[in-house]
């Protein structure tokens, strides 16, 4: 008993939704017996005011005919089978559908409490539950002290409530004597009827305490420790240490390819210390410029590095470059709201690249004028 209230001392935490459903799975539901008791009670008083009327019907007509025949009958094994069979059919037709209604109302209580669920695991064989040591501490558990309290409670409660009938109704039982047989019978049913009202109104009372008290019994056993959730979550998640492993073996491979892609661009724009943007730009293969790699301080240093080792031109552009930073990712094309900027960074860099090479400036692929560039930018966004 120790250990258990030591363990749910150590169960702080509420119990996660793959430990609800795994409990449930198993058959391990907040479940109230009390209310499906009230219900049936309340249901089954329900079914007599509506078939009460069809069942005595049924019995007087099977009986009056039963009755009718009687002196043509022998006492032969024939006769008394069919009897038996006739008796048996108009019993069968008179209470069937009240017990199918009683029946209805059971499982639809039960269906609002936990809902359809069918597990094998609660009529799996358990040999624990032979355990004579296991039983003596279920026998003197805290469930088995609210079941004593709340069965304590429904006899008090019945008795009292009948014996409050009993005692409004014994002036008219006392003129019981003077009254016909159907009279006798009516005055019985209307202080039966009250009994059962009354005992169903308190057992409904009595059931949503119970269902209270069974909801919480249950979130409390299914409560569980900080390690068993951090368990928990590497069992569903993976380890954290291992993922954030892998997430920066992709960074790190991200981070290598946008750096090896940094030669082929025409041109880096820079902040010009803190950050740095590689573009490049086909104007026969390519709609739009396309942002090969980009990054802040040491990352920027290093893309300006791989540009210098290249060749590639390096302009700086502060606010192109602060823009361009935060909206465009790497292997995406230019917005159409930085075509103009970008197209008179593309003739500066061609108009720089004609310089250096004057003798190859019609052959060269940085021959297009800051109009052409435009021109061709502008077009491909229209097609």
């Amino acid at each position: 008993m120790a250990e258990q209230q030591t363990s749910f001392q150590d169960r702080t935490e509420p119990a996660t939704q793959k430990r609800r459903d795994d409990a449930r799975k198993k058959g391990n539901v907040a479940r109230s017996m009390e209310i499906n008791s009230a219900a049936v009670i309340l249901g089954g008083l329900l079914a007599l005011m509506m078939l009460g009327g069809y069942i005595l019907q049924t019995i007087i007509t099977g009986t009056c005919y039963i009755y009718s025949r009687a002196s043509s009958w022998q006492v032969e094994v024939s006769q008394l089978q069919e009897i038996g069979r006739y008796s048996a059919e108009i019993t069968a037709k008179a209470v069937l559908p009240f017990m199918l209604l009683v029946l209805a109302i059971g499982l639809a209580a039960n269906l609002a409490q936990v809902g359809f669920l069918a597990s094998a695991e609660a009529i799996k064989p358990d040999f624990d539950k032979l355990n004579p040591v296991k039983g003596l501490k279920n026998i003197f558990s805290s469930r088995s002290l609210n079941e004593l309290v709340k069965n304590f409670v429904k006899i008090m409660v019945v008795g009292f409530v009948a014996w409050l009938i009993v005692r409004s109704e014994l002036g008219g039982f006392s003129r019981l004597g003077d009254q016909t047989t159907a009279g006798m019978l009516m005055a019985v049913a209307r202080s039966t009827r009250r009994l059962i009202i009354w005992t169903a109104v308190f057992l409904a009372i009595i059931a949503a305490f119970d269902w209270w008290f069974q909801k919480w019994d249950h979130a409390r056993k299914l409560r569980m420790t900080k390690q068993e959730i951090r368990d928990e979550r590497k069992q569903t998640e993976g380890d954290p240490l291992l993922k954030s492993h892998i997430r920066s073996l992709q960074f790190e491979m991200t981070f290598r390819r946008m750096l090896n892609d940094v030669p082929e661009a025409d041109v880096v724009i820079t902040n010009p210390t803190s950050y740095a943007i590689a573009l490049k730009y086909r104007a026969d293969t390519m709609r739009a410029p396309r942002v090969l790699a980009k990054g802040a301080r040491k990352v920027a240093e290093r893309i300006r590095e791989i540009a210098a080792k290249h060749e590639i031109p390096v302009i700086e552009n502060p606010p192109l470059t602060r823009s361009m930073y935060h909206i465009v990712e790497v292997g995406v094309e230019v917005p159409v709201e930085f075509y103009q900027a970008i197209a008179e960074v593309l003739a500066l860099v061609y108009e720089g690249a004609r310089n250096r090479h004057p003798l190859r400036a019609d052959t060269s692929p940085y021959h297009t004028s800051e109009k052409q560039v435009r021109a061709g930018l502008l077009s491909s966004t229209k097609q």
